[in-house]
This record gives structure tokens, C-alpha cells and sequence, in this order.
């Protein structure tokens, strides 16, 4: 199988596996249950229960962190991985060339964002926050 289409079925398994990390661990809190509407994403991957954030408090309490961590640092390599092995099919060009860095920026956030969860080192999920939402 050519290097380029693992790249490609690495893009495909990205995003259903976060999805699905998603829906699983946001189902699996019980006090309090997870609101698409008032909880941050990054809820779902705290470590610890409590309440968070100052600005708009809510409790937090993801039993199921590692399976989102773990998802979330998995698509950034999926993603990381897509982009490295189709470098060179999807042809050249100062626009191509700026995507793909900026995709393997988003992809590191990813990995970040996994491996730093927001109760855990704020500061390092925040940036990871901008590699994906500004950067990627």
C-alpha cells in the first residue's frame, strides 16, 4: 500500500476516534452530567473533580479522562501522520507547503492538549487550545 493513501486513512480515523472519545466520555459522567452547553471540552479530560474555572464555575468530574486524553494525544499523531505521509502527493507550492505546517501545528496541539489536561498544567493546554482552534 503506497505511503500516501496511510496518510489519507490516518485523516479518515482522526476524526470519528475523537468523535466517538467524545460522546463515550461526556456519557459517562454521572454528578454532574456533561453539558454540550456549559461545559468546555476540556472538561472531559480534567483528572481531578471539583469545581473549575472562576470566571464560570461548574463542576467537573470526567471519569473517563484517560480514554479522552489518550484519544485526543492519538488524533494529533493520525493527524500529524496524514499530513507526513502525503507531503509529497498533494504537490508543492507556498499554500500547500503553509496547510500542511499549519496542520502539523494544529496536530501538536492535539498531543498537547492530551498530555497537559487543563487542571493539570493550564498553561500548556491553553497553548495547546490556540494550536488547535487558531494555528490548525
Amino acid at each position: 500500500m503506497p505511503i500516501n493513501r496511510l496518510g489519507a486513512y490516518s485523516w479518515l480515523l482522526a476524526t470519528p476516534l475523537f468523535l466517538a472519545a467524545n460522546v463515550t466520555t461526556g456519557i459517562a459522567w454521572r454528578y454532574p452530567s456533561f453539558s454540550w452547553a456549559t461545559n468546555n471540552i476540556s472538561d472531559l479530560g480534567n483528572v481531578t473533580c471539583g469545581l473549575w474555572d472562576t470566571t464560570r464555575p461548574r463542576e467537573v468530574c470526567s471519569p473517563w479522562h484517560a480514554a479522552m486524553n489518550s484519544s485526543t494525544i492519538a488524533t494529533g499523531i493520525l493527524l500529524a501522520l496524514g499530513v507526513l505521509f502525503t507531503w509529497s502527493a498533494v504537490g508543492g507550492g507556498a499554500a500547500t507547503r503553509a496547510t500542511q505546517v499549519l496542520t502539523l501545528a494544529g496536530a501538536g496541539g492535539y498531543v498537547l492538549a492530551g498530555a497537559y489536561p487543563a487542571d493539570v498544567n493550564e498553561n500548556n493546554h491553553f497553548l495547546a487550545a490556540l494550536l488547535i482552534l487558531r494555528v490548525g
